[in-house]
């Protein structure tokens, strides 16, 4: 079917379940992050263990979004999304009874799975229902919904951590799903772009591999072992795109990569997501620390960064299909600096207001460059492309979070050592180790508003 055989109704309601898709991830996010010192409290675990309930969720979602595009080529958008609306249900459910702390972090592990199958086909949904010159208000509207899911994550996940416990914040997840299930009943998706067509098992086994060793090594930094499974697992990367060159039905096509402009959207994307995603671990585990504030209340803190996030995505998307397109990302990845330099300076004994400055720039940051980078990368790949490049977007996000992550685990680590629980008298290591991964985090922004403006695609759309 073509973008314009579908009717009004049926865009408005898969927009609807797209929004909703948005939502779930950072939601689920958000609310764990919040409940963290609760679990680890009731866990018995320290910090560097606790990062690990945020991480494995998106190592094993970053695994299985090349499988899942592929997927939604061969069986259908809408099956692959039912799929993993299924699973995020379910495990969902089985975390909020977890006995113990490895039987959460395998439940979140699952939820991540899901969440790569909802990833990759909602976005590319979008595209088969919006024409080319609308995408960019779907796509801002869409970027709303994550940036509003993080949002009322802190909240929600302060308030239900204090009123009911952290296993609550688990339950929230089944009418969000069943509800973007029900927005989906009556779409009629059409024959998938590559049925009857063979999976490429030896390319997506390569790829998760890679994946799962290249982060394994930076979550166990730093050691001997560490730095030889990371270099294992990039040696493996180029393996994967051989194999995917030549196979006549690749797991990921790569045909979008020989767009010069889409190479550096790509880069851009992981840069930014790589540079900004450190803050909400960091701050959220600082305030209900070194701040002394309860989950509720650092989540009223948390706040700031998603509202100017909901504010400002919307019209980023709408003006993304009239301008330049490197100003609004560059314009991000330069908020992304300001606010990441301004949380570097953090100390015990910093006053509220600084972090708040520093969280209202990180929204800025993404309200500016989340949808426009989504419009340009979806509108310079061809429609039979969609998919894989809706992967490719959430694979860049995804791995640029879990490398945000990981500096902060690695400065944990150098700081705080095995002692990482967040007592009184760790609180100076663990401030040294926010300090230095904002700086680096802050290096990360700045290079990427480099590269941004300099090598970004410079066309506008009419």
């Amino acid at each position: 079917m073509e973008y314009q055989d579908h009717p009004v109704n049926v865009r408005r309601r898969v927009l609807a379940a797209a929004c909703i898709m948005a939502f779930i991830s950072p939601a689920m996010g958000m609310m764990v992050s919040l409940a963290l010192v609760s679990m680890g409290n009731d866990l018995n675990v320290g910090a560097h263990s606790m990062s690990l309930i945020v991480t494995t969720f998106f190592v094993t979602s970053v695994i299985f979004l090349v499988p899942a595009a592929r997927l939604s080529e061969i069986c259908g958008k809408k099956k692959v999304v039912y799929v993993g609306l299924f699973i995020i249900v379910v495990f969902s459910l089985l975390a909020s009874v977890s006995w113990d702390f490895a039987s959460l972090l395998v439940f979140r592990s699952a939820m991540g799975i899901g969440t790569s199958f909802i990833l990759t086909a909602s976005v590319s949904l979008l595209t088969d229902v919006y024409p080319p010159g609308n995408r960019g208000t779907a796509f801002g509207l869409s970027t709303m919904f994550v940036y509003l899911g993080a949002l009322t994550g802190p909240m929600l996940g302060g308030i239900l951590t204090d009123a009911l416990g952290w296993r609550s914040t688990f339950y929230i997840i089944t009418p969000l799903a069943l509800a973007a299930m029900l927005m989906l009943a009556n779409f009629r998706e059409g024959a998938p772009a590559s049925e009857g067509e063979p999976f490429d098992y030896k390319g997506s086994v390569v790829y998760g591999a890679s994946i799962a060793l290249i982060m394994y090594g930076v979550f166990t930094l730093p050691s001997l072992t560490s730095a030889v499974l990371i270099a294992v697992g990039l040696s493996l990367l180029p393996v994967f795109v051989r194999i995917e060159k030549t196979e006549k039905f690749p797991a990921l096509r790569l045909t979008m990569f020989s767009n010069k402009g889409y190479k550096s959207a790509s880069v851009s994307l992981f840069l930014n997501y790589a540079a900004a995603n450190s803050v909400v671990m960091m701050v959220s585990l600082y305030l209900q620390s070194v701040g002394a504030l309860t989950a509720s209340e650092a989540g009223m803190v948390m706040l700031i960064q998603p509202l100017f996030q909901v504010l400002i995505s919307p019209f980023a998307g709408r003006y993304s299909d009239r301008l330049d397109w490197r100003i609004l990302p560059t314009a991000g990845m330069l908020a992304a600096f300001l606010g990441l330099l301004t949380l570097s300076t953090l100390d015990i004994g910093t006053p509220l207001f600084v972090v708040m400055i520093a969280l209202i720039f990180t929204g800025i940051c993404h309200g500016l460059f989340g949808a426009p980078n989504t419009n340009v990368m979806m509108g310079l790949c061809r429609r039979e492309e969609s998919s894989a490049s809706a992967s490719v977007i959430a694979i860049m996000r995804q791995s640029g979070m879990m490398v945000a992550l990981g500096i902060a685990m690695f400065m944990i680590s150098i700081f705080m050592g095995s002692t990482d629980n967040l007592v009184p008298s760790t609180y100076p290591e663990f401030v040294s180790a926010s300090r230095y991964t904002f700086l680096v985090t802050a290096a990360l922004a700045l290079i990427g508003a480099v590269i941004t403006w300099l090598y970004y695609p410079r066309r506008g759309r009419a």
